[in-house]
C-alpha cells in the first residue's frame, strides 16, 4: 500500500508541476519517463448520474490508468460518456524518491483496481494542500487483464464515498402505491421521503449497493415505491438503509421528474432544486404497506 501511495503522491506532482516525456525534472530532481501504452481498460454500466464525471485508477502497486499522460506529463482523467469509459493502463516502476516510469503495459495479471470518480476535470480541483486527490466516490474490485486488456462492470464494484465509508442496503417489504394518478404524468418519475424526529423513510423504486436510486415511474396512473428507513449514525459515517415494517400515519413528500431517471446516494444532489414539481401528503402504513391517492396530495410548481 505505500508503494501505491507513493504513485499517487508523484501523481499528484504531474498534476500540479508536469513534467516532460524526456525525463527533464523540476529544481527539486522530481523525474517522470512515459512511454505509449497499448494496455486499457474499459468500465461499462456506469449509472447516468456519472456521465460528464471524469476517472482515473491505481491497481495492485504498479498500475496506473487514466485517458492520458500528455507530452508535458500532465495527466489527464477520462470522461465518462453514454455510461462507460476507457482508460490506458501503465505499468508503473518507481526508480528513486523522486522518479517514475510509466511503461506500456500488454501483459497478463489480475489485480485489486481502485477507481477515483471525479466531477470536474480542473487541476485545481484534482489536490488538496497537502496533494491527496480529493475525489468525489471510489470503486474498487478485482480486475483480469489479457493481453494489457479489460472489461469491468461498474455493478460488480464496490462503491465507497471519499472517506473510503460503504453503502450499506438492505433488502425491503415496506411499500406505498400512489394510485390515480392523472394521464399526462405517465412516463414520470417520483421519489418520496419521510424525516421525523425518530424516524426517516425514504421511498423509490430501487436502490443499489452501488448507491444509484432509481425513481419511480408512473405508468398507468399509479406507482409503485419500496420504503426503506434510514438509520443516521453519525454525521461522519454514511446512512444505512434497512427494512421497514413499520405501522402508523406519516407524512410524505413527494417528488416528480419529467425527465431525470435517477441520482446518486454519493453526488450532491438537491431534490427541492431538480424536481420539475414536488407534493406533500399523508399515508396510513400497515406493517411497512400502504396506498395513497394522488387526490390527496397537495402539488406545487
Amino acid at each position: 500500500m505505500k508503494h501505491l501511495n507513493k504513485i499517487l503522491g508523484i501523481i499528484a506532482l504531474i498534476t500540479v508541476i508536469g513534467f516532460s516525456m524526456t525525463a527533464c525534472g523540476d529544481d527539486n530532481g522530481d523525474v517522470i519517463t512515459v512511454q505509449n501504452t497499448s494496455g486499457a481498460i474499459t468500465i461499462t454500466g456506469l449509472p447516468p448520474y456519472a456521465n460528464d464525471y471524469y476517472v482515473s485508477g491505481i491497481g495492485g502497486d504498479s498500475y496506473f490508468a487514466a485517458s492520458n499522460v500528455n507530452t508535458n506529463g500532465i495527466m489527464t482523467r477520462g470522461k465518462i460518456t453514454n455510461q462507460s469509459v476507457t482508460l490506458k493502463v501503465w505499468e508503473v516502476e518507481l526508480l528513486s524518491d523522486n522518479s517514475a516510469a510509466f511503461r506500456n503495459f500488454n501483459g497478463n495479471d489480475t489485480v485489486m483496481f481502485y477507481f477515483h470518480f471525479y466531477e470536474t476535470n480542473s487541476l485545481n480541483d484534482f489536490t488538496s494542500d497537502d496533494g491527496e486527490a480529493q475525489y468525489t466516490f471510489m470503486a474498487s474490485g478485482s480486475v483480469t487483464f489479457v493481453s494489457g486488456e479489460a472489461n469491468v462492470n461498474f455493478n460488480d464494484l464496490t462503491i465507497s464515498g471519499y472517506n473510503g465509508d460503504v453503502i450499506t442496503v438492505g433488502s425491503t417489504n415496506g411499500k406505498v402505491t400512489i394510485t390515480d394518478i392523472p394521464a399526462d404524468a405517465n412516463g414520470s418519475r417520483v421519489f418520496a421521503m419521510h424525516h421525523g424526529d425518530s424516524l426517516s423513510l425514504f421511498a423509490t423504486a430501487n436502490i443499489s449497493s452501488s448507491g444509484t436510486v432509481t425513481f419511480g415511474q408512473i405508468s398507468g396512473g399509479s406507482v409503485e415505491l419500496k420504503i426503506w428507513e434510514i438509520v443516521v449514525i453519525d454525521v461522519d459515517t454514511p446512512p444505512e438503509f434497512i427494512d421497514f415494517d413499520g405501522s402508523g400515519t406519516f407524512d410524505f413528500t413527494c417528488f416528480v421528474f419529467t425527465s431525470r431517471s435517477s441520482a446518486s446516494l454519493l453526488e450532491e444532489f438537491d431534490p427541492s432544486g431538480a424536481a420539475d414539481t414536488e407534493g406533500t401528503g399523508t399515508v396510513t402504513l400497515t406493517n411497512g404497506i400502504g396506498t395513497i391517492p394522488f387526490s390527496s396530495i397537495t402539488m406545487t410548481p
